[in-house]
């Protein structure tokens, strides 16, 4: 049984790459985590399980374990689980570290594409007031700069307090940062500069947002029409909401931008490796 995290590795991906390699895999049978605690095989038992993207496993979906018989897992992940909920999973099905690639090393083996990372900064800015701000009694507009300071100064008073700063003032700042007016200015100057020919991948969070930087686009509310042709050399410019972050394979990538990034490594280190691996 080969455990994947989307459909279309279930349906496409997996079968790609044993055709690629002339492996047979009619004895194999392939389901998505969101399915997996569904399956229940009576009378037959599992020779090895693979979980693929470990990552993906959780109290629910590890069921399956209960379930089945299974004789061997094996997990493959870029990201090991840190959450304890998930390491204590991983202890109950007896799961442990058996081999290490760091990416570095992979890099040398010729197994991942090499890499360079660049951090584009900018100014927030101060002149165009239209971001909304004040209390419901008082309603007025102020620029991305004074916003960033207010909410920045709010979270500096209670940072040495007894109480501590909230989370949730954390998260409503880094909202704040994801769709700024700036930034999207920002990633339009550097898509226009980079040559016409080169094959890039333009990550974002938001729909809009994406579809106002790139013509193509992969997201939840359309086919995968555009991810195809880009995939063919169709098209050299494919914009994505929450898709390819892991398990794709992007052959011949040039660059990979990613305009908008959360709190959460494993993000930036799955869309690594799903950009730059051949």
């Amino acid at each position: 049984m080969w455990v994947v995290p989307t459909e279309k590795l279930r349906d496409e991906g997996i079968k790609d790459e044993f055709l690629k390699w002339g492996s047979d895999y009619s004895n194999i049978g392939l389901v998505c985590y969101a399915s997996l605690n569904k399956v229940k095989a009576e009378g037959i038992s599992f020779d090895l399980v693979i979980l693929d993207e470990g990552h993906r496993i959780t109290e629910n979906n590890s069921k399956f374990f209960e379930n089945n018989k299974v004789d061997n897992i094996l997990m493959l992940t870029a990201t090991p689980p840190k959450e304890e909920e998930k390491i204590q999973i991983l202890k109950q099905l007896k799961l442990k570290v058996v081999f290490d690639l760091p990416l570095d090393k992979a890099v040398k083996l010729g197994l991942v594409a090499p890499y360079k990372i660049k951090v584009i900064e900018f100014n927030l800015d101060d002149q165009d007031k239209y971001i909304e701000a004040g209390n419901k009694a008082k309603r007025f507009k102020t620029t991305e700069f004074k916003q960033y300071q207010y909410m920045s100064n709010q979270i500096r008073r209670l940072q040495f307090t007894s109480k501590g700063v909230p989370k949730f003032m954390y998260l409503n700042r880094m909202r704040f940062i994801y769709n700024l007016k700036s930034k999207t200015e920002v990633a339009k100057k550097l898509l226009k500069s980079l040559p016409v020919d080169d094959k890039i991948l333009i990550f974002h969070k938001s729909v809009p947002k994406i579809e106002e930087l790139c013509n193509f686009v992969f997201h939840s509310k359309v086919d995968d029409k555009h991810y195809q042709m880009f995939l063919k050399g169709k098209i050299k410019r494919l914009g994505v909401v929450d898709k390819v972050n892991e398990g794709t394979n992007i052959p011949n990538l040039d660059k990979a931008v990613i305009v908008q990034l959360n709190s959460q490594p494993r993000e930036l280190i799955q869309r690594k490796l799903c950009a730059f691996v051949w």
